[in-house]
């Protein structure tokens, strides 16, 4: 999918750390099993999938007396000769503090969510909703870390749905089930693309068109 692009090195951790990440999930009280119709996904046995892992963390974060705060929006870093040494942070009552680390670790996760960072570092998809991403990953750790100088690498290789609506990619459809497919008209009843582009060549012809 990655059409060689990919840093070899990562995505060889990738395949060779996987299963150890799943035994250590597995060690934590979580119960999965194979999905029958995709059998390279595993799924929970039951449940959802994010409630677990989340209430998985927190329990085994507990164990090792790690505080974790809710509600509290990371709004800057902490630099100090040179080095990040925590985050300035405000809490559910609005009340601004800092917190200071020996180490400071940003897993804000990506940019899916803000449009205006894809767009800035890929001119095809200004404009874009057009993205694989949940509602939470807005880009502010990208922002605070940009603002340092921080280092960036393929920041112009996103991953996009043509037919994603925004926040919410899982729901790309053409009729009613992803991989069924259909053809693409706009807004004048007229078939304007070839639908099976790849994703990322598919999404500026999409957003060509009137009202995208």
């Amino acid at each position: 999918m990655g059409n060689d692009l990919p840093d070899l090195e990562l995505v060889t951790i990738l395949a060779e750390e996987s299963n150890a990440a799943y035994e250590w999930l597995v060690s934590l009280g979580l119960e999965y099993k194979l999905n029958a119709d995709e059998p390279w996904w595993i799924i929970p046995t039951e449940g959802h999938f994010g409630a677990q892992l989340v209430a998985a963390y927190v329990e085994e974060a507990n164990r090792h007396g790690v505080e974790i705060l809710l509600q509290t929006e990371a709004v800057d870093l902490l630099v100090e000769d040179g080095a990040v040494v925590g985050a300035k942070v405000v809490g559910k009552d609005g009340v601004e503090s800092e917190i200071r680390a020996k180490a400071t670790i940003l897993a804000t996760g990506g940019f899916g969510n803000a449009p205006e960072l894809i767009g800035e570092y890929n001119p095809k998809f200004v404009g874009a909703h057009n993205v694989m991403s949940t509602a939470g990953p807005t880009g502010d750790g990208f922002r605070m870390a940009l603002a340092l100088g921080a280092g960036t690498r393929d920041m112009e290789f996103h991953q996009m749905r043509p037919l994603a609506r925004p926040g919410y990619w899982i729901r790309e459809s053409v009729i009613s089930a992803e991989g069924i497919g259909g053809i693409l008209v706009n807004k004048d009843a007229v078939r304007f693309t070839n639908e099976t582009l790849r994703p990322m060549d598919l999404v500026p012809e999409v957003l060509g068109q009137e009202d995208r």
